[in-house]
């Protein structure tokens, strides 16, 4: 995992429970998130395609057990992951992506209440909700520019394949960075083996919106927690470019 040195809330905002197609009960997952992995936060973004309210269910569910068996307070975030459709590359075309949307759980409702799933859902059906919108595990083709249109999204969740530039054909990290995206970091866990990403927010401000905004974010997570030959480079770019000073922990 890479940190900073400011520590604070270590969140995780895209984990599966049984109410979607994850492996474990909200329940276990949030207790071994606290014990094992010691997270102050957790967003359960089930997949709306079986019960278009899963995620309010895993959102109560969450909240009602942290409050009666957790002894120090735990940050339940309302997220869903749903499938929209969004411009790619020239002309008319769409690709079909996952998008985390985040908010505030009364929004997160609205919307969920609102929007038929059963029509092709696009990206820019979501503009009316006062949600921010985070790219889920984005493949490389998504990461090359001019592809994808990025600045559609409030952030992208991390991926290995931002470690490398592949010779400027897609960002990498610090392509992100520099050009004024946010990053965060997220486990995508259908299983509790899964758990263990997160990233590292310094506070939690009354609007959850604004936990996606790159002066909040301060840990990018790094797949396995293995040694990456670009990495060590990244790290004195990311210092030198952005005051970000990152450490292994």
């Amino acid at each position: 995992m890479l940190q900073t040195k400011d520590l604070g809330l270590k969140v995780d905002l895209h984990i599966h429970s049984t109410n979607s197609d994850g492996r474990n009960s909200v329940s276990i997952m949030v207790a071994f998130g606290y014990s094992v992995h010691q997270l102050d936060g957790i967003g359960f973004a089930e997949h709306v395609t079986q019960d278009h309210l899963a995620p309010l269910k895993s959102y109560e569910e969450a909240s009602d057990y942290a409050k009666k068996e957790l002894p120090t307070p735990f940050h339940v975030f309302p997220v869903a992951e749903l499938s929209v459709w969004v411009p790619y590359g020239k002309g008319n075309k769409e690709r079909k992506v996952h998008t985390v949307v985040l908010g505030e759980i009364e929004e997160l409702e609205k919307m969920l209440r609102t929007v038929n799933f059963k029509d092709q859902l696009r990206l820019s059906d979501l503009d009316e909700f006062n949600l921010a919108k985070i790219l889920a595990h984005p493949t490389p083709p998504f990461l090359t520019p001019g592809s994808l249109h990025l600045n559609q999204f409030d952030s992208i969740e991390y991926s290995p394949s931002m470690l490398s530039t592949s010779r400027g054909k897609r960002y990498s990290l610090l392509d992100l960075f520099a050009n004024g995206f946010s990053v965060v970091s997220s486990s995508d866990a259908h299983s509790l083996g899964a758990l263990g990403k997160y990233t590292q927010f310094g506070s939690v401000p009354q609007d959850l919106r604004y936990l996606i905004d790159k002066e909040n974010i301060s840990a990018v997570g790094i797949n396995g927690g293995g040694y990456h030959r670009g990495i060590s480079k990244m790290k004195r770019s990311l210092r030198d470019q952005t005051g970000i000073n990152i450490s292994f922990v």
